[in-house]
């Protein structure tokens, strides 16, 4: 079967009207075994024996082991083969890993009219995944598209709709994202929670975090801290800095004793599974004094967990604190220390750092040093290093 002749229907249908050959189930059978055992090359004889009898979900696996176990330039290609002989066997899986391998030029040349036609198809026989990538691949390539902007706009929100519809989370949060902006849509609120919500509530984290930002901004009205916290507490479990930080902010202005304790007890339980922006915010909290007595030694253990796993703003806590000499004696050779690790990540301490060379600031004065540390920062599109940058004087330091 030619790509160009593969639909929905023979997606959907191909394998109850060729039925699997009692042969061809027994060898599939006995792959799955040895593929169990770890013996890929042996099991993808027998699927490529099974796919050979006409079983699409044998040419699937015999294809995806080749791909991922077995992985070679010869064997790519013979992969590429496999999934095109499952996707025209009713195989919609097979008929998705093809166009992902024909969109990035996997075991063949790209091509991309090719992949959004075969994810067409699979989407139209209902898989999800298929569906998502067929809203993907156009986002992709809008400006390539014979269509204008607004018309590929609103295809995509088609193929996002239907990968919603069935259940893939993804593809409801970026509805979500199109109602909020107004793209391929009409902009509306009502429909940007709605679909921001279902994102969020089937663990599409970034939902949650676009469903706390649109509270953030006001665009619910009141905020209801029930609902709120929820939605931040997974975002924050996902390791947006700002939905951990909505946690802080809440437990300074809240005044529900209970609110505060579920906001508190969210990032209590981040920290302790690893997730170190919420240690860094735990720091914050303990650093300030926020609902609770100030506590610089409870500030400096959760800084300095989430600096000790690479977290570039508790590194920035921690260095605050020893500069001013906080839960000990101060030490400027760890605060310089702690702002060059933090810079890598954070341009609030680029900018602190370069300021500190361009001043002499308890270093020894750099402009040099000063002018490579704002462009640093300035190259991430941070205004105050890039400022400060132009300022300086056109000297070296030698």
């Amino acid at each position: 079967m030619a790509f160009s002749s593969i639909s929905a229907a023979n997606i959907a249908h191909a394998n109850i009207v060729d039925k699997i050959s009692p042969e061809a189930a027994k060898l599939a059978d006995e792959a799955v075994g040895l593929y169990e055992a770890k013996q890929y090359s042996e099991a993808t004889v027998k699927w490529l024996q099974s796919c050979d009898l006409g079983n699409g979900d044998a040419c699937f696996w015999a294809a995806k082991t080749l791909e991922l176990e077995l992985s070679s330039s010869e064997n790519m290609v013979i992969a590429r083969g496999k999934y095109a002989r499952g996707c025209s066997l009713g195989n919609a899986n097979a008929c998705n890993n093809l166009g992902v391998m024909m969109e990035f030029a996997k075991g063949g040349e790209k091509n991309i009219k090719g992949a959004k036609d075969i994810y067409d198809a699979a989407c139209k026989a209902n898989l999800a995944i298929a569906c998502q990538n067929s809203a993907i691949i156009r986002r992709l390539n809008k400006s390539s598209s014979t269509l204008s902007i607004a018309e590929e706009e609103k295809i995509i929100n088609q193929y996002s709709l239907a990968a919603c519809d069935l259940d893939l989370a993804d593809g409801c949060t970026d509805l979500g994202v199109a109602y909020y902006l107004g793209s391929g849509v009409a902009r509306n609120m009502d429909n940007a929670r709605l679909y921001s919500e279902k994102g969020c509530m089937n663990n599409s984290m970034k939902g949650c975090e676009n469903l706390a930002s649109m509270y953030r901004e006001g665009r619910f009205g009141d905020i209801k801290p029930d609902n709120f916290i929820n939605d931040v507490s997974i975002a924050c479990s996902a390791g947006f800095y700002q939905s951990c930080d909505d946690l802080r902010a809440l437990s300074l202005k809240e005044t529900d004793i209970l609110s505060v304790a579920r906001a508190q007890a969210s990032l209590y339980s981040g920290c302790s599974k690893n997730i170190y922006i919420a240690c860094t915010v735990l720091g914050k909290i303990y650093h300030a004094g926020y609902q609770s007595r100030q506590d610089f030694k409870q500030a400096r253990l959760f800084f300095t967990k989430a600096c000790d796993n690479f977290d570039a703003v508790g590194c920035y806590g921690l260095a605050s604190m020893e500069y001013h000499g906080e839960a000990g004696p101060k030490n400027i050779e760890n605060w310089h220390k702690l702002l060059i690790k933090s810079c890598s990540d954070w341009n609030q301490a680029c900018y602190d750092l370069g300021n500190a060379y361009a001043k002499g600031d308890k270093i020894v004065q750099n402009i040099d040093e000063a002018r490579n540390i704002y462009s640093f920062s300035c190259n991430r599109n941070y205004a105050p290093s890039c400022k400060a940058l132009n300022s300086l004087p056109f000297i070296s330091s030698n």
